[in-house]
Parts: structure tokens; sequence; C-alpha cells
């Protein structure tokens, strides 16, 4: 008779044992890679998210702040009316439907919402009324901003006190500090951030945030960024 060896039947339980190891290591080996990649994914989204925020609104100032006393016809009062640490009031002398027409732009930091977006982050405003009526209502042009701060400076370039004589002003300065709309647990903040005065005790700073980050503001990704603006027409 024929003896059927018993090791031509099948896998032996070390072999399996071997086997399930070996595909536990590359199942996770393949989880690693894709967290890693989703991870990375969540923070370039946020990151994205938070530079087209800040970029849309300093774009938004720097063409308005540089139309400030623009009056080419002599028919408004167009100039700057309040220039302080969190808001910029400011004529502009347009022509539309032929004629020319006066609008006010007020820009405004608010550290403290309310409604509050977020409880612990401020947002800077916008409001714009047609012919100085002041019949328009504030709309947001940043929201998750932890610190704000307009400064500025004379026809040298030299630095100017809080709220200069309006006549003295040549160049404003914008510095704004946005974070992440979500936290990050496996990132940690601890910069100082410094506005363009480069004193950070200047800084406008929302009611809930500290600078440096502390407490649960440290897993938030911010972005910090500053533009100088000239007068054209003061």
């Amino acid at each position: 008779m024929k003896r059927t060896r018993l090791k031509d039947k099948g896998f032996t339980l070390v072999e399996i044992m071997v086997s399930m190891a070996i595909s536990s290591l590359v199942i996770a080996g393949i989880y690693g890679v894709y967290t890693i990649q989703q991870r990375s994914y969540t923070v370039q989204e946020q990151v994205s998210e938070m530079q087209q925020r800040i970029r849309s609104a300093l774009d938004f100032m720097t063409r308005n702040i540089r139309m400030a006393g623009y009056d080419p016809s002599g028919v408004c009062s167009s100039n700057f009316i309040i220039a302080d640490e969190d808001t910029l009031i400011f004529d502009v002398c347009e022509r539309r439907t032929g004629a020319q027409e006066e609008f006010r732009i007020t820009l405004q930091y608010d550290p403290d919402p309310d409604p509050p977006t977020d409880k612990k982050t401020g947002q800077l405003n916008v409001t714009r009324d047609d012919k100085n009526t002041a019949s328009a209502s504030p709309m947001p042009l940043a929201e998750g901003v932890d610190a704000f701060l307009f400064s500025y400076r004379d026809e040298k370039g030299k630095p100017l006190p809080p709220s200069p004589p309006v006549q003295d002003i040549k160049i404003v300065e914008v510095s704004m500090l946005v974070r992440s709309s979500y936290p990050d647990p496996r990132y940690t903040d601890t910069i100082t951030y410094l506005p363009a005065s480069g004193n950070a005790a200047d800084w406008i700073l929302a009611s809930g945030f500290t600078n440096p980050p502390s407490g649960d503001d440290k897993n938030f990704h911010r972005r910090l960024l500053t533009t100088s603006i000239a007068l054209r027409n003061m």
C-alpha cells in the first residue's frame, strides 16, 4: 500500500502563523502610509483654507486703502476719518453711472464677535456706506483672526504713534494672524508672533488668545501675513 505523506495535504500550523504574521506587517504598513497621507492632506487643506482667507482679506484692504483720498474731480470730501490700531475709516470717490459717488469704508477688528463665530477668535469686519448714509451693516471680511493691527508710517518711512494725525499718514501697515478652523492634536504651536511694528505688545488680541499660544490654542495651525500699503492720494 502507498503511504501518503502529511506534508502533501496542506499547510502546517507554523506555516500558517508565519503567513499571518507577514500579512499583519504588510497591512500595518499600508495602514500607516494611509494614515500619514490622510493627515498630510488634512493639514494641507487647512493651510490652504487659511491662506485663502487671509490673502483675500489683504487683497481687499490693499485695493481699497490705496483709493483713500481719491477725488479726481474735486467734488468729494474724500480723506481719512479715523486711523486707529484696530479701526480704519476713510472715504473714496468713484465714478459710477457717469457721476462721481462718495463711499465711506470702515475696516474694524472685533476681538470678541457677537454672536461669536468662535469663542476664542475675533474677526475683521468691513462696512461700505453709499454717500455716507450709514445705512450699511458690517460684514465679516475675515474670520478666525487671533490678532490684528493697523500701524502707520510717515513719508520718510518712520513709524508713527498710535492714532496719529491723519495728514501725517503715508503708509498703512496691516498685520493679521489667522488660525485654522480645526485643531490638530499632533501639532503644537509655541511661536511668539510679531506684527509689522516689530513689537508683540502692539497686537490687538482676540479675547481668548494669548501670544505665544497656550492651552488648547497650541493645537491650531496659524499663518501671519503683513503688508505695507502706500497711499497714492494722500
